[in-house]
């Protein structure tokens, strides 16, 4: 971790908790060059980090499980401490069971206020954005994001576009309520655009939307796939 602004961090905390599949040697412990490290919480108290100031966690692991995934992921990030720019306040590390593997994990998700759940009488219709992310250590291609509504009140419920690129945007084709993203690079995030047509609410009544992300690469942490609203 290094603090690369100009004023002080103050308290910093990193969380790195090894997943279940690997553990520390018999013998072997951490080594931090500032603060402590408790390897039951994963939590790395640092400290106080002056401007250009760093400090370095050595984690010693090993494999601990007979048939591992293909992917094993640690991540370690910055937690309860402000920051001017969260992009690039954490950090993921992976062991492959083959060098072909591509360690992804998408994740989508509605950034801004919007009508949902519970929808009153009113003439209304959708604008928001949605975020799609890679929290993984490897590039995402052709990732595809689904949208959809139960019941079917939003009429042309659709992707308008990009809002915000990722670095290293190669383009996104949006037809309808579905959007193709090129390229999507660890750590990295895209923001899309959402649109309706006015629509009158008639009776006070539930509305669901949902974001389904997925690409042909094997995601190691499924269960973030899909949300609804």
């Amino acid at each position: 971790i290094r603090n690369i602004r100009s004023d002080p961090a103050v308290a910093v905390v990193v969380h790195d908790l090894l997943p279940p599949e690997l553990r520390i040697p018999a013998g072997m412990a951490p080594f931090t060059s500032r603060g402590t490290y408790d390897p039951v919480s994963g939590d790395w108290m640092v400290g106080d980090l002056l401007p250009v100031d760093e400090a370095t966690l050595l984690i010693p692991a090993i494999v601990a499980t007979a048939n591992p995934p293909a992917c094993l992921v640690n991540r370690a990030a910055i937690v309860g401490n402000p920051d001017g720019d969260r992009a690039n306040n954490q950090a993921t590390a992976a062991i492959r069971t083959s060098p072909d593997t591509r360690c992804i994990d998408l994740t989508a998700d509605f950034s801004a206020p919007f009508f949902s759940g519970f929808l009153v009488c009113d003439v209304i219709h959708y604008d928001t954005v949605v975020d799609v992310m890679n929290d993984g250590p490897d590039t995402a291609l052709d990732v595809t994001v689904d949208l959809d509504q139960s019941p079917q009140l939003a009429p042309h419920l659709r992707f308008t576009g990009v809002q915000e690129r990722n670095p290293n945007f190669d383009g996104a084709t949006c037809v309808e309520s579905r959007c193709v993203i090129a390229r999507l690079g660890g750590g990295e995030t895209i923001r899309l655009s959402v649109l309706s047509d006015d629509f009158r609410v008639t009776s006070p009544q539930t509305h669901t939307l949902t974001l389904t992300v997925s690409n042909a690469d094997s995601d190691y942490a499924p269960d973030n796939n899909q949300v609804s609203r």
